[in-house]
């Protein structure tokens, strides 16, 4: 299955899908967690609604969007299915040539979303190679105005992630701003919530501890367990940047207690969302470990428990093995920080983290 998230006509009014392109199967996922709504026919989406069709039901049904993480779809014209195809292996170029055409597709339901793909490309390429930062920012920022006016399904998305791109460029000023259109509540509470763990990972990359850990704080209750995961993850990071080791443990608990269990589960992202868990559980073991040897093993026991979680090849993955590999070589393990080496330039080859 191909997974997109379903844009809306870039106009006015809504896009009622072609019949021709009537797309069968498709799968909403629940921001709750309960059970997908499946082998459904989405007709229609904005930020506040979906329409689908049940299959052998006369009637259309609607649920509001915030109720819904996902829109997972079964087919989307070839140029998109290329471009998702080689950003998933990490080909970069081809990825951005085939957005870049599948934007000037004839249906403009699948062109913005070949926009927000092309904006989300440079967004990924960026964190491997900080030069793209600023046509992520280019691309996302005319996503989300070409597309705000409609009320596209996928604006709050885009308002997310070019805060991230801000962000990323040093211009937290502007990665604030980014995120008012949907801090408001205009588009539902659930981006409320976005906005404000989005708004703790600003405060964050500036080292602004106490700032960040107050936004994660208020998020870590969420119903939505992506949300709650990922506030709990900064949260720790906060204490870890404010040198409060022993409460680390705890508020992780509910995250890498349940990181088993669930893998199979949740959507693939959960993976690097856990992972980023137990590596900040290692900067913990580490930091507070004042020489203990005992202690720094089992802050490499979290680091390369993190590589096995988190999804392969990507940031989260090399992060993990680049913090294995400087334990080892502290511990005195030459031989060790040696393989991860070579697995590092074998499976992430690109990562900033292998280049150090």
């Amino acid at each position: 299955m191909n997974r997109i998230l379903v844009p809306a006509l870039l106009g006015a009014t809504l896009l009622l899908l072609p019949a021709d392109r009537a797309l069968r199967a498709d799968d909403l996922v629940m921001a709750d967690g309960s059970p997908s709504i499946t082998g459904v026919t989405v007709r229609e989406a904005t930020w506040e609604e979906i329409e689908y069709k049940m299959p052998s039901v006369s009637r259309n049904s609607k649920i509001p969007a915030e109720r819904v993480d996902e829109i997972v779809w079964t087919s989307e014209p070839p140029s998109l299915v290329r471009g998702r195809a080689a950003l998933a292996k990490g080909d970069f170029t081809r990825a951005r040539s085939s957005f870049q055409n599948a934007t000037t597709l004839n249906q403009p339901f699948f062109a913005a979303t070949a926009q927000f793909m092309l904006g989300w490309t440079e967004l990924t390429w960026a964190k491997q190679d900080p030069s793209h930062v600023g046509a992520a920012v280019t691309e996302l920022q005319k996503f989300v105005s070409a597309a705000q006016g409609a009320k596209h399904y996928y604006v709050p998305q885009g308002a997310l992630a070019l805060a991230e791109a801000h962000s990323m460029a040093g211009d937290y000023a502007k990665a604030e701003s980014a995120l008012s259109s949907i801090a408001g509540g205009a588009m539902g509470s659930k981006w409320v919530e976005a906005a404000k763990l989005k708004r703790g990972q600003v405060q964050l990359a500036q080292d602004k501890f106490r700032e960040a850990r107050e936004l994660f704080g208020e998020v870590q209750g969420s119903s939505n367990p992506r949300f709650s995961i990922e506030a709990r993850v900064g949260y720790a990071a906060c204490q870890v940047g404010q040198q409060q080791w022993e409460g680390v443990a705890k508020t992780l608990e509910p995250v890498l207690g349940s990181a088993d269990r669930d893998r199979n589960s949740q959507p693939p992202r959960y993976g690097d969302i856990r992972a980023q868990g137990w590596i900040v559980l290692g900067q913990a073991e580490e930091g507070g470990a004042g020489g203990d040897e005992d202690k720094l093993k089992f802050a490499l026991y979290h680091y390369l428990r993190a590589s096995v979680v988190a999804v392969g090849g990507g940031e989260t993955f090399a992060e993990a093995l680049y913090r294995a590999k400087k334990l080892y070589e502290n511990l005195g393990n030459a031989d060790r920080a040696s393989l991860i080496d070579q697995r590092m330039n074998q499976l992430c080859p690109n990562s900033p983290w292998t280049k150090r």
